[in-house]
């Protein structure tokens, strides 16, 4: 990873390849929140599963 020290205002700070940590951040909350829509419609999908079988014995 790239490394650069910037000494500024008489402090030294880090910056740690800011455009690709910027970008991976960015990723993982695009991808938390892919995976939140993919478990609610898992969720979804099971719970109507569930009750269209309990609706086929009612209507028997």
């Amino acid at each position: 990873m790239l490394c650069i020290a910037v000494a500024c205002h008489n402090k030294i700070y880090l910056k740690i390849g800011e455009i690709k940590m910027t970008g991976f951040i960015i990723g993982l909350f695009i991808g938390a929140f892919i995976g939140v829509c993919v478990m609610c419609l898992c969720n979804a999908a099971a719970r109507a599963d569930r009750y269209m079988d309990e609706n086929k014995n009612e209507k028997r």
